[in-house]
């Protein structure tokens, strides 16, 4: 019955032991990714970032303006996307008096790194990010 008794206390230990180091474990190594990717993306942009408001929940994402360059009625933008997993950086040209948008560059390495062509103008969709991006940079402040 000691016998018992005493392997029952060494397990008991053992579980509060280790248990909390793997729920530790876990934290620490999700944490970082994402403090590094902010960290990356402030370091290869060197850009000021503003978050945009997002009108709908459920998006784990959050947006930033980087850059903002007006010429006419056409708005051009750096943006990024902070996501779970991955950082995106997007150049966009918005028209503000059509409402409309085209996508000039995407990369998710950094902001310098962009590749692509420039797409079609593409109407809006309410409530997505691009809406909002749109919004966003045509309100006066």
């Amino acid at each position: 019955m000691l016998v018992l008794v005493l392997i029952t206390v060494a397990v008991a230990k053992w579980v509060q032991e280790t248990q909390p180091q793997r729920t530790t474990s876990v934290a620490i190594t999700e944490q970082p990714k994402a403090k590094r990717a902010e960290e990356k993306a402030a370091d290869t942009t060197g850009a000021t970032e503003t978050r945009i408001p997002r009108s709908v929940s459920g998006d784990k994402g959050r947006y930033y303006l980087m850059e903002k360059e007006t010429n006419g009625d056409i708005i051009t933008t750096l943006h990024s996307r902070y996501g779970v997993n991955e950082i995106g950086y997007t150049r966009s040209e918005v028209n503000c008096k059509t409402r409309k948008f085209r996508v000039l560059g995407y990369s998710e390495e950094s902001a310098d790194a962009m590749t692509g062509k420039p797409g079609s103008w593409t109407s809006l969709v309410p409530g997505s990010s691009k809406s909002d991006l749109v919004n966003f940079v045509c309100t006066p402040r």
